[in-house]
């Protein structure tokens, strides 16, 4: 296939969002205060005023201190939602892999869960591991600091992502061959998702728009 010539990626969402790997919970949002520092463990109840987080919850990241958080909890640990509070400093998150849950049904076309924000003006920085599960998720970095995402990242078939902000994902994802697409499971701003040659989510815009009537050329390479 010739990526100049696929239009209307939003379409490829719909078919591409399956069943398997879904688990649906809301689960309790749980707000990061470092409070057991210098342990940056997430499963020492300290470090989250007091609470524990467990199997979905919705991670909430804010304030400064203890900024470099390590995932101890069993590799492959389902959390609900990866946020960074406006105010929050620059985080590191390490440790083991984690599966980030499928969007839920909020009622009203409203989606809950399955969604990377970084709502700071500081950089954040996840170097776990990440399994995307099925489902149509939302990556973003909308508070001015960059979202590095360079731990390696795996998604189920049924996974998409609609992705936006200043994103970084060396290490990561590579684009797919001569395609220079991430693939149809990954949008940025209404587009495929491509890398710039510093491994920043950009925008795919190597199209070719055909006019009413026009011909499409046999292409031997494709």
């Amino acid at each position: 296939l010739i990526p100049s010539l696929i239009t209307g990626p939003a379409i490829l969402l719909a078919a591409l969002i399956g069943q398997p790997f879904v688990q649906s919970s809301w689960g309790a949002n749980v707000t990061w205060n470092g409070g057991a520092a210098p342990d940056g463990n997430w499963q020492t109840p300290g470090n989250w005023n007091g609470v524990t987080p467990v199997n979905n919850d919705r991670l909430v990241f804010t304030g400064g201190t203890q900024p470099a958080t390590t995932n101890d909890f069993a590799a492959d640990t389902w959390f609900n939602n990866l946020t960074f509070n406006s105010g929050a400093g620059p985080f590191t998150l390490n440790g083991n892999s984690m599966v980030l849950s499928s969007p839920a049904d909020a009622g009203s076309g409203q989606i809950s869960g399955g969604s990377i924000n970084n709502l700071s003006a500081s950089a954040q920085t996840i170097l776990l591991p990440m399994v995307l599960a099925s489902g149509n998720h939302t990556i973003s970095s909308s508070g001015g600091g960059t979202l590095n995402l360079n731990g390696p990242i795996s998604h189920d078939s049924g996974a998409v992502v609609t992705m936006s902000g200043n994103i970084n994902v060396t290490g990561a994802l590579s684009t797919n061959g001569n395609n220079s697409i991430l693939g149809g499971w990954a949008i940025f701003n209404n587009n495929w998702a491509t890398l710039d040659g510093n491994g920043n989510i950009v925008a795919y815009t190597n199209y070719t728009d055909v006019p009413a009537g026009g011909t499409i050329a046999d292409d031997a390479t494709s």
